[in-house]
């Protein structure tokens, strides 16, 4: 992964945001017109890839604006539990390199 001037992680061959707060994400899960590329691990930080990345752009002033659409409770707890999945799993899969 390489870093931009700002320090964000970027890839070049697809214009991906990287997203670690654990609200956003949840919220990323619900929007359909995100796509969900996964996760990846940088030390102990998670970052969950999102594209595109202007669309995701769009979801994050949407969600501080609250002007969102509304999720399904259900939906939104389910993907805290994603989220905290794919956190333990990373963690777990660092334990051996201690």
């Amino acid at each position: 992964m390489n870093k931009n001037e700002d320090g964000e992680y970027i890839n070049s061959s697809v214009q991906v945001h990287f997203e670690k707060d654990k609200q956003l994400v949840p919220y990323f899960f619900t929007c359909k017109n995100l796509e969900y590329l996964g996760s990846v691990a940088d030390g102990e930080i998670v970052y969950f890839k999102f594209a595109p990345k202007e669309k995701v752009a769009e979801a994050i002033e949407r969600y501080y604006s609250r002007t969102a659409e509304p999720a399904q409770p259900k939906d939104l707890l389910d993907n805290v539990e994603r989220f905290k999945t794919e956190i333990f799993r990373h963690r777990d899969g660092m334990k051996g390199r201690d």
